[in-house]
């Protein structure tokens, strides 16, 4: 089991990765249209905004992840 799964994620972006798993979930269009040198140029402030929510979120809920039990938009009808 992934500890980190921000850093996982952030990690296979910045390893430029993503294109290769778009592509195996079934959208190779969307992996073509990916634009590297974007992704390479927002990664850093969108790494610092994600850690820095994941730690609202922790602060807030006093645990890391989902919320323990499901909101009403999470939730199948």
């Amino acid at each position: 089991m992934v500890q980190d799964y921000l850093g996982w994620v952030l990690d296979k972006i910045e390893g430029k990765k993503l294109g290769a798993m778009i592509e195996r979930a079934g959208y190779p269009g969307g992996a073509a249209d990916l634009d590297q040198d974007m992704i390479d140029a927002v990664l850093p402030a969108l790494t610092t905004k994600a850690r820095e929510m994941l730690d609202l979120g922790e602060s807030l809920t006093g645990h890391p992840g989902l919320p323990l039990d499901p909101t009403p938009n999470m939730v199948s009808n």
